[in-house]
């Protein structure tokens, strides 16, 4: 039967509101313990959903094979727009070049949103006769030895942004691996090895109290935190990879309830007290809708998987 004029144009619009009706109960999965920034970054979100929609926003921890427990879950679960999970980028751009998967991120894994990023610097020991980028590397290059920097892990992304930073500056280094940043930022206070990649949020305690320096941001932008530090680009040497968290769904989630998300998490993050509760926790919002957080998996993994065959860097 054909239905037109008003009575069709109403129907049509009843359906698209209810197809625009956001889950009243959503599961966010998290791939690590609790107190990780993952699992801090799912909770403001969760909490703010509920002030906003009046969801029942659930956070689970599925900690465990690298996130590959909470992946797995997530895969395995229907695609009705009822479970998501917050995503780090090493899971589904650098993980998959480093051991074999169980799945495809950049093809089984529904992009929803890029949701936030958090400051990375460079940060060297206080006794380094350095205050900038550029004069860390001149020590580096004039050492009798290779200067000593940490990482959490081999192939973590605090490790991949060393080896970025070796081939921007031309700088050799003694690599130390340790299992997590803080312990690393411990031994950079403690005059143990020479600098280390931080996260800001773990990184500031020890810069307020004048343990350690940060002499470089890595990324596009200055930190908010630190704004008088320049970027590696500003000094010369151009290491534009954000560390970022993005929310993802499913495999063959509809378009429509993907858009519904999307919209739901781009509203959220607008907000001021989403704004501030970052703030507090060391990130910036960083909304990217589904076609552009693909396009950034797809650059990121072509850039990182090219580092990782050419310097021969296996996972632990």
């Amino acid at each position: 039967m054909k239905i037109s004029g008003w009575l069709g144009v109403a129907l049509l619009s009843c359906a698209c509101a209810a197809q625009a009706q956001l889950p009243q109960k959503l599961q966010i999965l998290v791939g690590v313990a609790a107190g990780g920034p993952n699992d801090s970054i799912a909770r403001m979100l969760s909490d703010r959903l509920r002030a906003k929609y009046g969801m029942t926003a659930i956070v689970e921890n599925r900690a465990g094979a690298n996130g590959l427990l909470a992946a797995n879950a997530l895969i395995a679960s229907p695609p009705n727009g009822q479970t998501v999970m917050m995503i780090s980028q090493g899971l589904v751009t650098i993980s998959p070049h480093l051991s074999k998967m169980p799945f495809d991120p950049l093809k089984e894994l529904t992009p929803i949103a890029g949701f936030a990023t958090t400051d990375v610097g460079f940060c060297i020991a206080t006794k380094i006769p350095a205050n900038s980028l550029q004069e860390f590397v001149a020590y580096a290059k004039q050492s009798p030895k290779p200067v000593t920097l940490g990482a959490a892990g081999l192939g973590n992304i605090t490790h991949l942004l060393l080896e970025r930073l070796k081939e921007a500056a031309n700088m050799p280094y003694s690599l130390v691996v340790y299992k997590g940043i803080a312990p690393s930022l411990q031994d950079v206070a403690g005059g143990h090895i020479d600098g280390s990649v931080c996260a800001l949020v773990t990184a500031m305690p020890l810069v307020k109290g004048g343990k350690m320096k940060v002499v470089g941001m890595f990324g596009p932008k200055r930190s908010k935190v630190l704004p008088d530090v320049p970027t590696t680009g500003e000094q010369g040497y151009p290491i534009l990879d954000d560390s970022w968290y993005g929310i993802f769904g499913p495999p063959n989630l509809p378009r429509d309830v993907q858009m519904q998300l999307f919209n739901a998490f781009k509203e959220v993050a607008a907000e001021p007290e989403t704004i501030q509760a970052l703030a507090k926790v060391g990130f910036d919002p960083w909304i990217q809708d589904p076609e552009q957080l693909a396009k950034i998996m797809r650059d990121e993994s072509a850039r990182w998987g090219k580092l990782i065959r050419e310097n021969n860097i296996k996972a632990e």
